[in-house]
């Protein structure tokens, strides 16, 4: 029985830090690690030497998002007022992509997770990633209630 309590103590210690890792720090970190995953797969598998540039305006309205995504605990272009990204935009050139990984990762596996997920799904994702024309993206992260990191990616010129 003393076995059991320790490793149920176990568990909800490393519950508890997986609901910790969501920090500014960690989100930042994440950023910093897909920029450079971003730069590095562009010019060395699509030979684009343009890179492309983080913007906290992009951030800010990602992040945004992913929190919508995290609270429904539903990956979707869809806004809680029902619009869709596309209508939000009526400039061509924007892209997003929505995904979900689970938590108490590194920033490193984190943003690895993600772009891997983007970079292998459709090619409209992976279109987003490689179109030379778009110049900042942005990032956003949430952490739903059940442990799961809700991502945003935002790309224009």
């Amino acid at each position: 029985m003393k076995k059991l309590l320790v490793i149920v103590l176990a568990f909800v210690s490393f519950s508890v830090n997986a609901q910790d890792t969501l920090t500014k720090s960690f989100e930042d970190s994440v950023i910093v690690e897909f920029t450079n995953l971003l730069n590095q797969y562009r010019r060395y598998s699509k030979n684009i030497f343009t890179k492309i540039e983080n913007s906290s305006e992009y951030n800010a309205t990602c992040k945004k998002h992913s929190e919508y995504q995290a609270s429904i605990h539903t990956v979707t272009h869809d806004r809680a007022d029902n619009s869709k990204f596309m209508n939000l935009t009526n400039l061509s050139g924007h892209c997003e992509n929505c995904t979900a990984t689970l938590s108490g990762l590194s920033a490193k596996q984190t943003a690895s997770n993600l772009f891997i997920s983007w970079k292998t799904s459709q090619k409209g994702h992976q279109r987003n990633l490689n179109n030379t024309e778009l110049t900042k993206f942005g990032l956003g992260l949430a952490l739903s209630d059940d442990g799961w990191i809700y991502a945003t990616y935002q790309a224009g010129n």
